[in-house]
């Protein structure tokens, strides 16, 4: 039989009648209270027993201290002779028991209780909540810009989408909560002007519940879709960094804390640590994927060679890929590099295929492509326009216009496509193109190919399985 429990509660920082009635029912369930942080509750096993609890808080303690300070002590010393015993702290937040019946309230003055839960809250809950808030707000509108500026490559990407996804539940949760204690605020002070007892604030613990529910079930979904895009190696390092972070920052608070390392000191060390580790990490994770070619998805190639040019030394790949040079033309050239980076999501995926001449190149024919196959019709024209522009520089101040590259639509009925838009550049069509068959967008770029002529076009189609 286990004499500890862990509980998994979720109360807010001011819902004391909330806490207070569950600790009453845990000990005469048999379990007393040992620890509380935060949201995560230790309990050790007891002799049931009728307790009463009380919650206070004192506002110049800290999660931080080694040991309780001259005025807490002295604060613990006036409750206990009223035969409140100290239970358990979370910061500024001191929770009680009592074994009488009808104890001696330690709040008496509903004003100054409402003050020192404000004051407790200000050190802690309401910096935190606002801290959140705004780092949530800036990464929203980074990934919004970057959106409106590059929808092709944010719609492609399932750690953008569950980034910002994450980040919208981190603001919810903070400003939901920290509405609630401003609202209950207000109504305490217009009871305790009324001579008036006070209510403890209620925890929204049906929204919490179902929010952090969803971020789960969303981080599932990530995983496992990511599976596809992200090597397994890669992925549980990333959770291992960022999530082991939180679990490190709490038992290395907790460890200075025995040792009796200050309050100021004790932060300065716990924070410093963990952002030098998890800078450390990523350092160290970058590094080992750039310079032991470690694969950063299960689909990705990996080298089969190198070849050297102008003093430069390049990886040669053999993947397989939809179209190839040889597919559409003649050609005796071997010495190919064909590389197919892929990427992709619920919304649209992108294929990029490069088929580069390695040693002898020059005049030799070379082929690049992009495939943009969008999932959710909705998001088509922004995705179009994106390609569109990233090739038409109409639209650009800073190019003088004599030396805009601009996509001009064809009447090209060889292609069997819904559009065909050519590349014209310093007064004379090049060899690259805007291709749109239903859902896909494809730009292509041929050099050294020559003009394509109808037949070609139509195998290349085909090869793309666009007709």
């Amino acid at each position: 039989m286990k004499d500890t429990k862990r509980q998994f509660k979720m109360f807010s920082f001011f819902d004391f009648d909330g806490i207070t009635a569950h600790m009453e029912k845990m000990a005469a369930d048999g379990w007393m209270l040992e620890q509380s942080t935060n949201r995560y509750w230790i309990y050790r096993r007891t002799q049931p027993k009728k307790l009463k609890f009380a919650v206070t808080y004192f506002p110049q303690a800290s999660e931080f201290d080694p040991h309780p300070t001259e005025e807490l002590q002295a604060f613990n010393e006036f409750c206990q002779s009223a035969g409140w015993k100290p239970a358990a702290s979370m910061a500024q937040m001191q929770i009680f028991y009592n074994e009488n019946e009808n104890p001696i309230p330690i709040e008496t003055d509903p004003m100054v209780q409402i003050d020192t839960i404000h004051k407790a809250m200000k050190k802690n809950f309401i910096p935190s909540s606002l801290l959140m808030i705004a780092v949530s707000l800036l990464i929203l509108c980074m990934n919004v810009a970057k959106f409106i500026t590059s929808p092709v490559s944010v719609l492609s990407s399932h750690s953008d989408f569950f980034i910002s996804f994450s980040y919208i539940m981190l603001l919810l949760i903070s400003a939901v909560e920290l509405g609630q204690y401003y609202i209950w605020r207000k109504k305490a002070v217009a009871l305790a002007e009324e001579g008036l007892s006070i209510p403890s604030g209620k925890t929204a613990k049906l929204f919490q519940t179902v929010v952090l529910a969803v971020m789960l079930i969303m981080l599932i979904i990530y995983a496992v879709m990511s599976l596809g895009v992200i090597s397994p190696w890669l992925l549980f390092t990333i959770f291992a960094i960022f999530g082991g972070s939180g679990v490190a920052a709490f038992y290395l608070k907790e460890f200075l804390r025995k040792k009796n390392v200050s309050r100021h000191l004790n932060m300065a060390l716990t924070f410093g640590t963990i952002i030098t580790v998890t800078i450390f990490m990523v350092f160290i994770l970058v590094w080992a994927a750039v310079n032991y070619d470690l694969p950063t998805s299960p689909k990705e190639s990996q080298p089969v060679g190198t070849y050297t040019h102008n003093g430069f030394e390049f990886d040669i790949y053999d993947d397989t890929v939809p179209l190839r040079i040889e597919d559409f033309m003649q050609t005796d050239y071997t010495d190919y590099s064909v590389r197919n980076r892929a990427s992709g999501s619920i919304m649209l995926s992108v294929t990029e295929v490069y088929q580069d001449a390695t040693i002898n190149r020059k005049g030799v024919a070379e082929l690049i492509y992009e495939i943009t196959e969008v999932k959710f019709d909705p998001v088509y024209d922004m995705c179009f326009d994106d390609i569109f522009y990233n090739i038409d520089d109409s639209k650009d101040k800073n190019i003088p216009e004599g030396y805009k590259q601009k996509l001009v639509e064809q009447t090209d009925s060889a292609w069997n496509a819904d559009k065909v838009y050519r590349v014209f550049y310093e007064n004379e069509y090049q060899n690259k193109w805007l291709i749109c068959w239903g859902n896909k967008i494809v730009e292509m770029r041929f050099y050294n190919c020559g003009e394509l002529t109808d037949i070609q076009k139509t195998i290349i189609a085909e090869k793309l399985n666009c007709i």
